[in-house]
């Protein structure tokens, strides 16, 4: 569900990740009684955005948006912060996400906003993300938080969290449900072409 306004509408996506720097992300909902479909694009340093077939002229927030959730996707993953020497790690202070004791760590990489992520003390699970981004249309930053939940292992042999809830400035915005996830040995080009 996309909280947008009073209204709440549902929506379904479906992602593709190859990294370093592949992502492909195609959201279908119906707004107004009219179907729509977006489809948002990082191919490399390109990105590229459509709604209903026709593309959208790229604002840098959007084109930064576009390649900060990439590198969300690829932190969340947590083996590029032991691997990848261009990411600095710093301890935060102990807090609590969802009432829970957690610590965090602070991801700081050349060029992407510092990330923080969280994680249940008990358990270890990645629980919580935030960073910042910019609104373009009010050219301000804002905070994004997304809070995970119900691990599962839905094949391959990896537990991820399977909901997601996003707020922006402490306002939700997305909860979304993993029904399905696909390990593929690689992702066919095309799937990162422009639509």
């Amino acid at each position: 569900v996309m909280h947008l306004g009073d209204d709440d509408v549902q929506f379904s996506s479906e992602n593709f990740v190859q990294l370093p720097a592949q992502f492909k992300s195609t959201v279908n909902f119906t707004l107004n009684d009219r179907k729509r479909t977006t489809v948002q694009i990082l191919n490399g340093d390109k990105t590229s955005v459509t709604v209903d077939g026709q593309p959208i002229q790229m604002t840098a927030a959007g084109d930064l948006e576009i390649r900060e959730t990439m590198h969300l996707e690829r932190a969340t993953r947590l083996v590029p912060l032991l691997t990848d020497k261009a990411i600095e790690l710093a301890l935060l202070e102990e807090t609590k996400v969802n009432d829970q004791p957690a610590y965090g760590v602070k991801v700081s990489m050349k060029g992407h906003k510092d990330l923080r992520m969280y994680f249940d003390k008990e358990t270890n699970l990645l629980v919580k993300t935030e960073h910042m981004l910019e609104e373009p249309k009010e050219a301000k930053e804002f905070k994004q938080e997304e809070y995970y939940g119900e691990v599962k292992d839905l094949g391959g042999g990896f537990k991820r969290p399977t909901r997601i809830t996003y707020y922006r400035d402490g306002k939700k915005r997305v909860e979304a449900k993993v029904i399905e996830v696909k390990y593929l040995e690689k992702i066919p080009a095309a799937e990162f072409t422009k639509p």
